[in-house]
C-alpha cells in the first residue's frame, strides 16, 4: 500500500515539473520571439537600404560577368552561394 501511495506521490511531482517546465520553455521562446520582433522593428531603417545596396551591386556583378549566377540572396539565413558556369 505505502509503495502505491509514494508512486502516485512521484507521478504527481512529475507531473507538476513537467507543467513548470512547459510554462518557462513558453515564456522563454515567446520573450525571444517578441526580442526578434523590436529588433527588426528598430533597425528596419538601416537593414533595408542595405539589403538594396546588396541586390544592386549583385545586379553589377551579373552583368560584368554573365557567368556569375547566385544561387541565394546575401542576407538570406542560407547565406550567399555563387557558383562558376
Amino acid at each position: 500500500m505505502t509503495d502505491i501511495v509514494e508512486r502516485e506521490k512521484t507521478a504527481r511531482q512529475i507531473a507538476r515539473t513537467q507543467a513548470s517546465i512547459r510554462r518557462k520553455h513558453r515564456a522563454l521562446k515567446t520573450h525571444a520571439m517578441e526580442s526578434e520582433l523590436a529588433l527588426e522593428k528598430h533597425y528596419q531603417p538601416i537593414v533595408e537600404p542595405l539589403k538594396q545596396l546588396v541586390a544592386e551591386t549583385t545586379e553589377i556583378k551579373q552583368e560584368d560577368n554573365p557567368s556569375l549566377i547566385v544561387t541565394a540572396q546575401p542576407w538570406s539565413n542560407g547565406g550567399s552561394k555563387w557558383k562558376q558556369k
